[in-house]
């Protein structure tokens, strides 16, 4: 078969040929670069080996190079390769293009190799993290460490998404390493946790989560720890973990090192170091610096009033397009609203959103999307300020003023990172700016004003209420973070810088895009508080003038009038009787007024008095006295009677036709019995009817059954007997004639005798 023959022919030449395409592209030019690469992995692979081969040489001399290494003035480690570390370190730095260290990794890490308890503080940006992997991997690599030795070093983060980005860091840092190491925080599933912390040298944690697998899982062994490691220590006091870390730290052995690090050594930080076993060195690498802020940072700020923040925002936003903002503000729910709403804006730019009371997958995808782009926007809370190494951020905005100047210091830390510039803006209000301004300065942190051009500004007020009259949703979002913002001003201790009552909440709340204020209740509480003691207080006062007045003055107000027709200046006109039997009058009832109060009581030995208890008989005196009707009954009848008062009627008529009146009344309760009786039989027929209703359809129901039931249509219809009954019984009913009966009587006496 030619054909078929010529076919394969084909075929064959066709393989043939790209097989030779394919020989001559591995030997074209990639050719050099793929033999390259595998060289270099196989020179690699070879010069581990021959390291491992040298490691218990390494190992042994290790600690002879450590005391030559305190000798030597910090200043000369200019590379990491000049630190006496592993080569599994140096290959993991070499990796990830680490090659000179910071002013805080030269201090620290040549105390912290050698195991003393370090205290470190240096500005933001400044390469803490670095400084405190290196030890934790060198002290495990020292110690011969496994995954079977378990729990070799604890790592303690106030926030998640820094427990994060150091766990990333030893992972890549430490690639060479042995060492197992796991990510413990929270939102992340606990049972997933509970069947692998056993097995895991290194933990990078949140304080909650690790104290509730202390509490809770067995299977967690601290006793064989070697370092712990306190990250953003005093951010961790500020957010109220003090008590977790004392019961943490109270878990853990005695032998051990620790280190803490933060970007402000204050007094708190000193407090915590407590925790450490031995003297601890502290190291404070910018304590001397000018200023407390990175150097390549400009910093600003600029007056804008609160209804005014989300126009500025906004202008801020448009107008930098190209560049990478993190924005801060106050509250979890001012974060979330303002994502949202700017999110539905569409500003030609990335708008994201992180909050603590977010989701955690979710706050690792906005962390790792926000940190690979190059321009977007992130709005979050201070859960964003410490620690967090975002790549490259152009803009700092603070729309709201911090709490602290350490607050201050962290958020703006978020760039000019590692030498690299950026900028920052500050929004402070005309009542903020003198006391927030005094505070920068005093703190050493240089700080301009700059001016806004009203006609750059954009007013976005009108396209916030069109969305929120799409979404209610986002239109609770609005209030509530209204409601929130209002509650971070009012819980703030300076009263300086923050005073709620300087805030127009009505304007406020139309910057927002609402048509009215949403109720704040604590600030409802508060005025309501603040009225009922003004009013105590003015009744104590009133209170104290009517004591002071004498008390006989107070008797005869409005017994004297004056008369002008007098020839005299003033006279005095008696009413009724005269003055002196008047002053007489009052005499004896104040003196009775004294002697019923002093019969009434009884003092005791101190003085303090004791009223008696009230019996049946005083209290009836008391009635007859005051003359009231008591024990009497209306008596509300259905005939034209009237109902009977029993008692003399005291009424007096002035005006008015009494009897007249009552037998209106008299007649229109009549009326109103009436008709309240046949409301209730209506009401009675209609439950009637629907009971009877029901029974019917109960009927129908039964009577379309299924066909399985037995069938009873050759039994007699028992209506119709009851029928024949019916007509028996009414024929015996019917009257006889006389002469029947008579009849009757007859038989029945004939039959007795």
């Amino acid at each position: 078969m030619p054909h078929t023959n010529g076919k394969e022919k084909g075929g064959q030449n066709w393989r043939s040929g790209g097989n030779e395409r394919r020989k001559r592209k591995f030997n074209g030019e990639q050719d050099a670069s793929v033999t390259k690469v595998l060289k270099e992995k196989r020179l690699l692979k070879k010069r581990k080996q021959e390291l491992k081969g040298q490691e218990e040489i390494m190992l042994e001399s290790v600690g002879q190079k450590y005391q030559e290494m305190l000798k030597k003035s910090t200043r000369t480690f200019l590379r990491f390769e000049d630190f006496p570390l592993s080569w599994r370190t140096l290959e993991g730095l070499k990796e990830n293009e680490y090659v000179k260290p910071t002013e805080i990794q030269r201090d620290t890490i040549s105390y912290s190799l050698t195991g003393s308890d370090v205290v470190g503080a240096a500005k933001t940006g400044s390469g803490k993290t670095l400084a405190l992997v290196i030890p934790v991997l060198e002290a495990l690599w020292r110690a011969k460490w496994t995954p079977d030795h378990g729990l070799g070093a604890l790592i303690i983060s106030p926030t998640r998404e820094l427990a994060l980005q150091t766990f990333s860091t030893i992972n890549a840092v430490g690639k060479h390493h042995g060492f197992s190491c796991g990510l413990v925080i929270g939102g992340s599933e606990l049972a997933f946790e509970r069947n692998r912390i056993s097995g895991v040298n290194i933990i990078v944690c949140t304080p909650g989560r690790l104290l509730q697998h202390m509490d809770e899982n067995e299977q967690l062994n601290c006793d064989p720890l070697q370092i712990l490691v306190l990250d953003e220590a005093d951010r961790m006091l500020d957010m109220g973990f003090s008590k977790q870390l004392n019961a943490i730290i109270g878990n853990l052995p005695a032998e051990r090192q620790t280190l803490l690090f933060s970007a402000t050594q204050t007094r708190n930080v000193k407090d915590l170091s407590r925790v450490c076993t031995n003297d601890p060195v502290f190291v404070s690498v910018h304590e001397n610096a000018t200023a407390a802020t990175p150097d390549n940072l400009k910093q600003s700020y600029v007056v804008v009033e609160e209804e005014n923040k989300l126009n500025t925002l906004w202008s801020f936003i448009e107008a930098h397009k190209k560049k990478k903002s993190l924005v801060f503000v106050s509250s979890c729910k001012q974060a979330r609203f303002l994502t949202e709403a700017f999110s539905q804006l569409r500003p030609g730019l990335p708008v994201m959103g992180l909050w603590g009371t977010m989701n955690q997958k979710k706050r690792i995808e906005t962390f790792t999307k926000f940190d690979e782009s190059k321009t977007a926007v992130l709005i979050a809370t201070d859960v964003a300020s410490r620690g967090l190494d975002f790549e490259h951020i152009d803009w700092v905005i603070q729309v709201d003023c911090p709490a602290q100047i350490d607050d201050y210091i962290h958020r703006v830390g978020r760039s000019a990172r590692m030498d690299d510039t950026g900028n920052s803006l500050l929004m402070v209000t005309s009542s903020q700016q003198d006391e927030m301004i005094a505070k920068l300065e005093k703190h050493s942190i240089p700080i301009e004003e700059l001016r806004i051009d009203p006609k750059a500004m954009t007013d976005v007020r009108v396209k916030l209420r069109e969305i929120l009259a799409e979404s209610q949703e986002l239109k609770e979002y609005a209030q509530k973070s209204i409601v929130a913002y209002l509650r971070s001003i009012y819980t703030m201790r300076d009263k300086k810088i923050f005073d709620v009552n300087s805030i127009d909440a009505a304007a406020l709340a139309d910057s927002f895009g609402l048509v009215s204020v949403p109720r704040i209740r604590f600030l409802d509480k508060q005025q309501n508080e603040k009225k009922k003691k003004k009013k105590d207080e003015q009744n104590m006062e009133s209170d104290e003038e009517e004591e002071k007045k004498p008390k006989r003055d107070s008797s005869l107000v409005g017994k004297f009038v004056i008369d002008e027709n007098d020839e005299e200046l003033f006279t005095i006109k008696k009413n009724g009787k005269d003055l002196e039997e008047r002053l007489d009058e009052e005499e004896v009832d104040v003196k009775k007024e004294k002697e019923e109060e002093e019969e009434e009581k009884i003092t005791l030995k101190k003085g303090k008095p004791i009223k008696k208890a009230l019996t049946k008989v005083g209290a009836a005196k008391k009635i007859l006295n005051k003359k009231l009707r008591v024990n009497t009954k209306k008596k509300f009848e259905d005939d034209d009677d009237e109902g009977k008062v029993e008692g003399p009627s005291t009424i007096t008529s002035y005006g008015l036709d009494i009897e007249k009146a009552k037998q209106q009344l008299k007649s229109v309760d009549k009326e109103d019995r009436k008709r309240f009786k046949e409301l209730r039989e209506q009401r009675r027929q209609e439950k009637l009817e629907k009971k009877k209703r029901r029974t019917e359809e109960y009927d129908m129901e039964e009577a379309e059954e299924s066909d399985d039931e037995p069938d009873i249509s050759w039994l007699p219809d028992p209506d119709a007997v009851r029928r024949k009954y019916a007509e028996e019984s009414d024929e015996e009913d019917e009257p006889m004639d006389t002469e029947d009966l008579e009849k009757q009587a007859l038989a029945l006496l004939g039959r007795r005798h």
